[in-house]
């Protein structure tokens, strides 16, 4: 085996040498274009509040100690309710400027306003070209892979929540895709250290835990072991510093109040709530009863919890990491993103960037066949509407939302019939699956697409 890499070079071709160079320069000018784009929107004022307090937070981590921060601000900004690793994203975004540009760490400077952006920016980058990776060794085919990186990396969608927004659901998101795809793979160790990462980053991330749970579960104690030893790995390395200035407690305490935070049954998320009583929904308590049944908190846990076990049900017989990943990779980001969808539709307290990791996870799915890729179309163009709706890009949206007044009604009604087509999908995705011939493979796709990209170079 540690030939086989030599052998290869030696047979190979210059046309094939020739291919290699011209994937490196595609990929340079994707990466450079994509950038580009971010960066060129970046300085937008982005919203207020959320930019505001994130610079307030970089600021108070930087000069008091991200542990610190969690219990004392400078610049008047709310205590952080984000977990560690957003913190410290703050915190290094922070540290980069004050020792590069502004000994004095002047947040208010025009430059700073694309400094605090950058850690969502590159996570934007990271996850297309983990996704490139991921389906370029899926279909064995270097530009399926290169297709697939550029078509997420100049979704606008992405660059609207990170680059003009200024959020960063995209870190936890990125986080996710390494999880969902290392455990396909039959790297259980490195799935269980991203996966702690994403639970570390946003709270959102939990909604994928059941189905990460079963797949731990699912493959024997050793795998479980490995991903309980790769989540403790990334746990303890992202807690020290909190550890070392004393404010564990109130991290916890983030997790243990999250619940309830916000308490109404829909704050902007166009979601199965909103479409039955639009924007009133923002001002009805989730604790309220609902014809008897229960809260609307209650029965959109309930509802979310039946989506998660109908995905991990349906494929439940490819729920294993396998090199053979025809099977593989399609039933465990399916049934992941399933998980965010129904997450994001049923629960409560939902805000509209909380289906964010939709994007990435069903994005997989959409290279399967034709009727997936249209589906996901619909979907992540509604999702941005959603994004659009909370949040405008320009006055031409914005001039669309004021003279369609039931728009929000219209999208949120979109996204909920959406949800039941992709459950069919699911359906006829493992009808093809069960039908269709299984790939021989004698080492696993991800490492044979990553030689034959070395080689190609």
């Amino acid at each position: 085996m540690p030939i086989l890499p030599i052998q290869k070079t030696l047979r190979m071709s210059s046309q094939e040498h020739q291919g290699g160079w011209w994937a490196v320069l595609v990929v340079s000018v994707i990466a450079f274009v994509a950038m580009g784009v971010r960066l060129w929107i970046s300085p937008s004022e982005g919203y207020g509040f959320d930019v505001g307090t994130n610079k307030g937070w970089s600021y108070s981590a930087v000069l008091l100690g991200p542990g610190k921060s969690y219990t004392q601000q400078l610049k008047g900004s709310m205590l952080p309710n984000y977990p560690p690793v957003g913190i410290l994203s703050f915190y290094g975004a922070g540290w980069i400027y004050q020792h590069t540009l502004s000994p004095s760490l002047d947040i208010e400077a025009p430059i700073f306003q694309t400094i605090i952006k950058l850690p969502a920016i590159i996570a934007d980058l990271l996850t297309a070209l983990l996704l490139g990776v991921l389906i370029g060794a899926w279909k064995r085919n270097l530009w399926w892979g290169i297709t697939a990186g550029a078509l997420y990396a100049l979704h606008p969608a992405t660059f609207h929540l990170s680059a003009h927004w200024g959020q960063t659901d995209s870190i936890y998101s990125m986080f996710l895709v390494g999880a969902f795809g290392a455990f396909a793979y039959g790297f259980p160790m490195l799935s269980g250290f991203s996966m702690a990462l994403a639970l570390l980053t946003k709270l959102q991330a939990a909604a994928c835990l059941p189905l990460f749970v079963i797949l731990a579960l699912k493959n024997g104690w050793r795998n479980a072991l490995k991903i309980f030893l790769g989540g403790c790995i990334a746990t303890v390395l992202v807690l020290i510093p909190f550890w070392w200035q004393g404010t564990l407690k109130d991290i916890f305490n983030i997790y243990a109040t999250s619940v309830g935070f916000y308490n109404s049954v829909s704050s902007a998320a166009y979601n199965f709530w909103w479409s039955m009583y639009g924007d009133a929904a923002g001002n009805m308590h989730d604790t309220d009863i609902l014809f008897g049944l229960g809260s609307y908190r209650t029965i959109g846990l309930n509802l979310w919890l039946l989506s998660c076990i109908y995905g991990i049900i349906l494929f439940w017989r490819f729920l294993k990491p396998s090199p053979k990943t025809r099977e593989t990779l399609p039933a465990i980001f399916f049934t992941a993103a399933f998980s965010i969808y129904g997450f994001f539709l049923w629960n409560t307290q939902m805000h509209e960037r909380y289906d964010f990791a939709l994007l990435p996870l069903g994005f997989v799915v959409a290279f399967f066949n034709a009727r997936s890729a249209r589906l996901y179309v619909l979907i992540s163009s509604f999702v941005y509407f959603n994004f659009l709706g909370w949040f405008h890009a320009g006055w031409i949206d914005r001039a669309i939302f004021d003279q369609f007044p039931m728009l929000d009604v219209f999208i949120a009604s979109g996204i909920v019939i959406f949800f039941f087509l992709y459950a069919g999908l699911g359906w006829q995705i493992k009808k093809d699956l069960l039908t269709a011939p299984a790939a021989p493979s004698k080492i696993g796709r991800i490492r044979q697409f990553m030689v034959r990209f070395s080689l190609r170079k």
